[in-house]
């Protein structure tokens, strides 16, 4: 997520794109889509609005809530999962298969739908190199989690000079994300966390974003 100077401030998702998408793992939300610097879809086009003033955010979730509420859309509902339908250690196997690929330089460096959506946290928005330079803020899926991001984010807002009327709006829209978790994505979590050798998969792949994010495992 980038904020420029005062009120301007644009969305950046978790995605592998050059950041002006929010995305939590169900869909989409986009602001200002039309119009740029939002409406720009490469980062050398990105980099000349990124000056020394810009704050650079990061919108993360905890990794296996993320998987659970990913898997329970895209596989369960829309069956897009490598013909797993509701297998959680089918897809999970072909999905590591994937990524290893990916990793390893043999598929490009252009990502398919499913390793786009399922890809680790870290791995998006140019974190192996700007890290550093990167603010970033948990967002869970209940009340208090939801209001302590908003809160979060209104105090990056606020040293950019938003005005906290805008900030009280931007808290109100954070409390409308649908993101408590439904029984069957928290069954997905038990799926992954019962089986030794599901979770082993599951942390081979994951395990990073938990480190580096500071969620418990």
């Amino acid at each position: 997520m980038f904020f420029k100077r005062k009120n301007e401030f644009g969305g950046c998702p978790i995605c592998s794109k050059p950041c002006h998408r929010l995305r939590m793992g169900i869909g989409w939300k986009r602001l200002c889509e039309n119009t740029p610097p939002f409406s720009l879809s490469t980062w050398e086009d990105w980099k000349k609005y990124l000056k020394k003033a810009t704050r650079r955010i990061t919108v993360v979730q905890q990794p296996l809530e993320r998987f659970a509420r990913s898997f329970r859309k895209i596989c369960v509902q829309d069956q897009k999962c490598y013909d797993c339908k509701d297998n959680v250690a089918c897809f999970m196997r072909k999905l590591l298969k994937d990524h290893e690929k990916l990793a390893e330089g043999l598929e490009g460096t252009v990502r398919t739908f499913l390793t786009d959506n399922f890809s680790p946290q870290t791995w998006n928005c140019h974190l192996h190199r700007d890290l550093h330079n990167v603010k970033i803020l948990k967002l869970g899926g209940n009340g208090p989690e939801k209001l302590e991001f908003a809160r979060n984010l209104n105090v990056v807002l606020n040293e950019q000079g938003v005005p906290p009327e805008l900030q009280k709006i931007v808290e109100k829209e954070v409390m409308k994300i649908p993101l408590k978790l439904s029984d069957e994505e928290k069954k997905i979590m038990e799926t992954v966390k019962r089986d030794e050798d599901l979770w082993r998969l599951f942390r081979y792949l994951y395990e990073h974003d938990f480190t580096v994010f500071g969620y418990k495992l």
